[in-house]
């Protein structure tokens, strides 16, 4: 049994988003097999015994207080997340003597350079500082096959782990099925890279070729741009729309979908990173739309027997396209189609499954 210690500067309170419900669960996974602390700006009441506040200290004085931590609790493992907080493990390992792990989403210069939060000197600053940090690692987790050829050759040995899901909040899903007008569901934020302006379209193009349909979708974070196109196309009314609600209470509310849609765009964000959303979709039992771009294309021979996949040419007109192939099966065909999906996610997108990956790498 390690002793891990999990750091990085970060709010996990009240997650209700991607990558703190994905910390929080793994953090579950650790506790079944290592000891746990937590050093973050704040932590879910179910892990305020184990949560050390993240120092307020900079410089010299944050790496002491850092090293105490360390030393005190005897932690023989530093993990964090995501390319924002590489230095302060490697400090520590060489400080302390722990081994330091990480796990990537994605590739964050890329995507501050893609939306102009930095300039080229920074990018290429930032670049080689992850980089040079990255070679310093005990373990790599990374989401995608193509995240890890990003880096090679020294990522040959990291290890692959993708998005998770709890079968058992779902599980209810697959035993409803949608009757009557035919929904299509989205559940997420609203950010550039989701694409929800396309989905949006798509659903304007699918009404004006006469067939009826009702949207469901499910966002945190703002939603007035959001609100805004669906009054542009005449589809507010005709729009459920849940804002900032519970995960619980999102998989109940998504359930009153006849399908679900990914309707991501390529750019720097999708271009490497899992889609945590999609093992969720698969996992209600509701037949899938999802757009073949980065991990997903990487899987494409998998994931065609499980969900309807478009090309990411003409995003708009290839999902309404799908939709309309979906509103043509049968309620025994979106059932066998569902089906698959779920019993995929069941073997291979459970916390559980991952979590014996991850754990693995700290014994």
């Amino acid at each position: 049994m390690s002793r891990i210690l999990f750091l990085l500067d970060i709010e996990l309170d009240n997650p209700k988003r991607g990558t703190p419900l994905h910390i929080c669960a793994t953090f579950r996974e650790f506790k079944k097999e290592h000891e746990l602390l937590i050093c973050a700006k704040s932590v879910p009441d179910e892990f305020e015994d184990i949560f050390i506040p993240y120092p307020e200290d900079r410089g010299l004085a944050k790496l002491r207080t850092l090293r105490n931590i360390v030393g005190g609790n005897n932690i023989t493992h530093v993990y964090t997340v995501s390319q924002s907080g590489l230095l302060a493990p490697v400090m520590l390992k060489y400080l302390c003597g722990v081994k330091i792990a990480v796990e990537l989403h994605g590739v964050n210069y890329d995507e501050f350079y893609a939306a102009k939060w930095i300039g080229i000197w920074r990018y290429y600053y930032m670049k080689y500082k992850v980089w040079a940090l990255l070679h310093l690692y005990d373990t790599v987790f990374v989401m995608s096959t193509r995240l890890r050829d990003r880096y090679l050759p020294m990522s040959k040995h990291w290890t692959l782990v993708r998005g998770g899901v709890d079968m058992s909040e779902v599980v209810a899903v697959q035993d409803d099925p949608v009757a009557g007008e035919f929904t299509v569901g989205y559940m997420g934020n609203a950010r550039p890279y989701q694409g929800l302006p396309y989905l949006i379209e798509a659903a304007a193009i699918v009404r004006a070729g006469g067939i009826p349909l009702a949207l469901n979708f499910i966002i945190s974070g703002d939603i007035s741009a959001v609100r805004a196109l669906l009054a542009e196309k005449n589809l507010l009314e005709s729009t459920t729309l849940h804002h900032d609600v519970s995960h619980t209470q999102a998989y109940r509310l998504i359930a009153h979908s006849s399908v679900l849609i990914l309707p991501r765009a390529d750019d720097p964000v999708t271009r490497y990173a899992f889609p945590g959303k999609l093992a969720e979709y698969l996992a209600t039992g509701i037949p899938t739309i999802a757009t073949q771009i980065g991990p997903i294309d990487e899987m494409e021979e998998e994931f065609s027997r499980i969900a309807l996949l478009v090309a990411p040419d003409s995003i708009a007109r290839n999902i309404a396209d799908a939709i309309k192939r979906v509103n043509a099966m049968s309620q025994n065909e979106r059932r066998a189609l569902g089906m698959r999906a779920r019993e995929y996610a069941r073997k291979h997108f459970t916390w559980e499954a991952r979590g014996k990956v991850m754990n693995a790498q700290f014994r």
